[in-house]
C-alpha cells in the first residue's frame, strides 16, 4: 500500500469518559461568582464573592485562521512505527457511535474491523443514562404508540432552522426503532426488564405540544431501584458482543495520533500509540470512522467553535466551567487535518448559553428589578433559559406559590424538564414543607437520596445560599430575599398582573401556554433562586465534520473524502446550533442509532 506521508491528526480522543460525579449525575453548571451591581446587590445577587473567573473566558473568538489547533502537526517518522495492523475497516473510538458501528460490520458482514479506544477496559467510563428515540418495539411493551416519523423529521428541522443533514435526520427518524430494538438485543432478559420508561407517571398531564412536538420516548438506564445498572456497565456487554465476532476486535489503552492518505487521496490508515507508547499502523482497506467524541474539553475548540456560548459570558460574573471529562476533540481534528470541512458556526453544545430557571410551568421568573421578564415556558429550558443569560448573570428569583408541586405535575418530555415522578415530587414537597418558617435564613435542602433527574438546579453546597425562601405574604416574600422598595412594588404588580391574565386563560406579556396560567395565590408563597450557574457550563458538543447521507466526510468544496467518515459526536449537522431535543436522551439516541445505520452501509460495501 502506497502511503503519501501526510499527517492530519494529532491525537484522538475516544468518546470521552466521564468522572464518577458525573455518572452519579453531578451538574456541570459553572460555578463562577454572581457578583452583581446596582439593584442586583440584593440577597439574590451575592455581590462582592472572592472567587475568581478564569482570565480570558470572555476573550473575543479567534479567528477561524488563526486557530493553531486546526494546523496539522509534522508526520511520525517511519523509523518510530513498530508494527502494523491490517483491517477493512478501523474504528476510532468505541462508545455508543463507534460501538454499535464495530457491532453491525462484525455482525452483519464478513469484513473485518479493528476498534481503536483510547481507555483501557477496566476503566472504561462514558457518560449519559437516556436513550431518546421513538417506534422501537421496546416502546410499544411499555404502552407508547407509534409516531409519526415524517411529522417528527419535519419538527426536528424546524428546531434546527433548516440546518440539519436532512437526509441523516429522517434517516434516524425512520429507522431508529429498529436500531434501539437491534442494540438491546446484546443484553440479557433481566437487564432489558430492568430498563425504565422515562416521563410516564402522569400521562394524563403530559404536554405533547409547546409550539414544537414533544413525545414520550426515555429507555433510562440508571435509577434508584437498580443504581448498579450504567451505560458504562451495559457498554461493557457490547465490548463482549463485539470481540465475540471473529472478525472484529479492539485495542483498548491505544490513543489514534494521525491519519494517512494514500497517492490517490484517500484515507487508508491510522497512526496510533499502545499502551506503551509504541506506534501502530493500522491499514484501512475499505475505510476509517471517526467516533471519538466532542471537543467539550478543548478550550481552544470552544473558544473558536461555540461562539454563541463565547459571546454570552459576562466578564467578572460567568466563565467557561472546567471539564471534567476527557473529550479533547482530536477525531473532529484529525478530519479537519484531513481536509474535512466544519458544519457553520456556531456548533451545538448541550448547555452552555442557557440558565436554568425554577419550575417553569408553576412559577414566574423575575429580573433584578423584580420584574416578569419573558415566556417561562417556551418550549424546552434550553430555549426559555436564553433570555435569563442575555440580562445581569446574577442571581434572580423565581415565584410560586402553595400550589407548586401540584402544578408541576403538569410537564413534558424534553432535556432539562422536571419528571413529576414519585421521588422527584416527594423531594419538591419534602423542600416546600422544609422551607415553612425558615424566614428570612431561607432553605437550602440536601440533595435527595434517589432523585433520579431533577431537572432542578439543587446541588447544595456548603456555605451555599439559601436557595429557596417562605413567607405568608408577598411583601414578606420580598423582605427575606433583600428586594427594595422598588423591586417590592415590582414584584406586587407582576403577580397581580400574572393572577389577572390567569383568570382571562392569556399571557398578554410574553404568551405563557394557557395549559399553565396557575395563579400565584395562595400562601404559603415560596421564591426559588434562579443562577446564571449554567453559564459556561456543558457536558458534550455535539456539532462536527459535514458529511453526506452516508456519513462520509466532506471535503472543502463539500465532496466525499474517499475513506473518512464520521459518526457520534465527531458528526455535523443533526442538532442545529443547540440540544433542542422532542424527548430527553436524543444524544444517546443518535449516536446508537446513526451509529447502527452507518455500520449497515460499511458492511454491505463490497
Amino acid at each position: 500500500m502506497e502511503i503519501e506521508r501526510r499527517s492530519f491528526i494529532r491525537g484522538a480522543a475516544v468518546a470521552a469518559g466521564l468522572g464518577a460525579a458525573m455518572a452519579t449525575g453531578q451538574a456541570l453548571a459553572s460555578e463562577a461568582p454572581a457578583g452583581g451591581t446596582g439593584k442586583a446587590d440584593a440577597k439574590g445577587a451575592q455581590a462582592g464573592s472572592s472567587q475568581d473567573v478564569a482570565a480570558g473566558s470572555a476573550s473575543p473568538v479567534t479567528s477561524a485562521g488563526a486557530s493553531s489547533w486546526r494546523v496539522a502537526p509534522d508526520p511520525i517518522d517511519e523509523g518510530l512505527i513498530s508494527q502494523t495492523k491490517s483491517a477493512d475497516y478501523v474504528v476510532v473510538g468505541a462508545s455508543h457511535a463507534g460501538g454499535a458501528v464495530l457491532r453491525s460490520i462484525a455482525e452483519d458482514s464478513q469484513h473485518t474491523v479493528i476498534g481503536i479506544e483510547k481507555q483501557q477496559r477496566d476503566a472504561y467510563m462514558t457518560m449519559g443514562n437516556d436513550v431518546g428515540h421513538i417506534n422501537s418495539q421496546w416502546l410499544r411493551d411499555h404502552g407508547v404508540a407509534d409516531v409519526d416519523p415524517v411529522e417528527m423529521y419535519s419538527d426536528w428541522m424546524r428546531r434546527t432552522l433548516n440546518s440539519a443533514n436532512p437526509s441523516l435526520v429522517m434517516q434516524w427518524m425512520q429507522n431508529v426503532g429498529d436500531d434501539i430494538d437491534w442494540w438491546l438485543t446484546a443484553f440479557d432478559d433481566e437487564t432489558v426488564s430492568n430498563l425504565t420508561l422515562a416521563y410516564n407517571e402522569h400521562p394524563d398531564k403530559l404536554l405533547d405540544s409547546l409550539g414544537f412536538k414533544y413525545t414520550t420516548g426515555t429507555l433510562r438506564v440508571t435509577t434508584a431501584e437498580h443504581p448498579d445498572m450504567s451505560m458504562m456497565s451495559m457498554q461493557q456487554t457490547i465490548f463482549d458482543a463485539i470481540l465475540a465476532q471473529d472478525n472484529a476486535q479492539i485495542d483498548f489503552g491505544t490513543t489514534a495520533c494521525q491519519l494517512e492518505k494514500d497517492a490517490s487521496g484517500r484515507v487508508c490508515a491510522v497512526i496510533a500509540q499502545d499502551p506503551e507508547g509504541n506506534y501502530v499502523r493500522y491499514e484501512a482497506k475499505l475505510g476509517v470512522v471517526l467516533a471519538a467524541g466532542d471537543f467539550a474539553g478543548n478550550e481552544q475548540m470552544r473558544k473558536d467553535l461555540l461562539t454563541h456560548i463565547t459571546d454570552v459570558l459576562q466578564d467578572g460574573r460567568t466563565g467557561w466551567a472546567d471539564m471534567i471529562m476527557g473529550q479533547d476533540g482530536s477525531g473532529i481534528e484529525m478530519g479537519v487535518w484531513a481536509g474535512g470541512r466544519l458544519e457553520p458556526r456556531p456548533l451545538a453544545a448541550m448547555n452552555g448559553d442557557w440558565c436554568r430557571g425554577f419550575y417553569p410551568q408553576a412559577m414566574i421568573w423575575l429580573d433584578t428589578t423584580g420584574r416578569r421578564y419573558c415566556n417561562e415556558l417556551f418550549a424546552e429550558m434550553p430555549f426559555a433559559g436564553k433570555p435569563m443569560a442575555r440580562m445581569p448573570q446574577v442571581d434572580t428569583w423565581a415565584i410560586g406559590d402553595s400550589k407548586l408541586a401540584d402544578e408541576c405535575e403538569t410537564t413534558f418530555s424534553a432535556h432539562d424538564a422536571y419528571e413529576p415522578s414519585d421521588s422527584n415530587q416527594e423531594g419538591l414537597r419534602a423542600e416546600l414543607q422544609g422551607a415553612i418558617g425558615t424566614g428570612a435564613d431561607g432553605y437550602f435542602p440536601p440533595v435527595p437520596e434517589g432523585r433520579g433527574n431533577p431537572g432542578t438546579p439543587n446541588q447544595g453546597t456548603a456555605g451555599a445560599p439559601a436557595e429557596c425562601y417562605c413567607a405568608d405574604t408577598l411583601e414578606e416574600l420580598a423582605d427575606y430575599i433583600g428586594y427594595d422598595d422598588e423591586q417590592k412594588a415590582n414584584l406586587l404588580e407582576a403577580v397581580s398582573t400574572w393572577n389577572e391574565m390567569c383568570e382571562k386563560g392569556v399571557d398578554t406579556q410574553y404568551g405563557k401556554d394557557s395549559r399553565c396560567l396557575f395563579p400565584i395565590d395562595t400562601p404559603p408563597y415560596y421564591a426559588f433562586r434562579n443562577t446564571a450557574g449554567m453559564v459556561g457550563g456543558i457536558m458534550v458538543t455535539l456539532g462536527g465534520l459535514m458529511t453526506d447521507r452516508y456519513q462520509n466526510v466532506l471535503d472543502e468544496q463539500c465532496e466525499p473524502i474517499p475513506g473518512l467518515y464520521a459518526t457520534g459526536n465527531c458528526c455535523g449537522q443533526r442538532f442545529g446550533n443547540g440540544y433542542f431535543t422532542q424527548t430527553p436522551g436524543n444524544s444517546l439516541g443518535f449516536a446508537i442509532g446513526l451509529g447502527r445505520e452507518l455500520g449497515k452501509y460499511l458492511a454491505a460495501a463490497e
